[in-house]
Parts: C-alpha cells; structure tokens; sequence
C-alpha cells in the first residue's frame, strides 16, 4: 500500500484572523491585531508591550492579552492539523 504525505497547506495570517474572528463572532468577542508603529510613540510601543500582538476584545474590553494566533487557532480546532500559517 502506498502511503502519501501531506504537505502543509499555507494559510495567510489575514485569513487565519477572518477565521477566528468567525468562530468569536458567536460568542460576541473579536481578535484585533496591533500594527507596529511607523515611528517610535511611547504611547503605541506601551500598548504593544501591554496587549501582545494579538489579543481578543468583548464589549470594548480585552478579555485576552498575548494571543497566539496559530496556537488559539489549533486549539479551538480553526486550524487543521495539516495547515500552517504564514505571514502575509
């Protein structure tokens, strides 16, 4: 019998973010995203340092801080075993 590998299917990071933002749309909570700054602002690099790169929001407020796309994605069963996300 043969047996076929699998490569990994590559997911951009923008749909990886449109998929959860899917799957927490039920439960009324959204992923955003922290862009760096262009120029270096205390105010924007606090913010990043303090909320990670990704982080979940409900009702205006940060439920989660320091999220791990991929890995949130994994666990919640967004992302399938052979799927990988890449940067844009």
């Amino acid at each position: 019998m043969t047996e076929y590998k699998r490569d990994k299917v590559k997911l951009t990071e923008q749909a990886l973010i449109k998929r959860v933002n899917r799957f927490l749309s039920e439960q009324g909570r959204k992923l955003l995203k922290n862009h760096p700054p262009r120029q270096k602002g205390k105010r924007k690099t606090e913010r990043i340092e303090s909320l990670g790169r990704f982080y979940i929001v409900s009702d205006k407020r940060v439920v989660e801080r320091n999220v791990d796309l991929e890995a949130f994605a994994r666990r919640h069963e967004i992302l399938a075993s052979y799927e990988v996300c890449s940067p844009a």
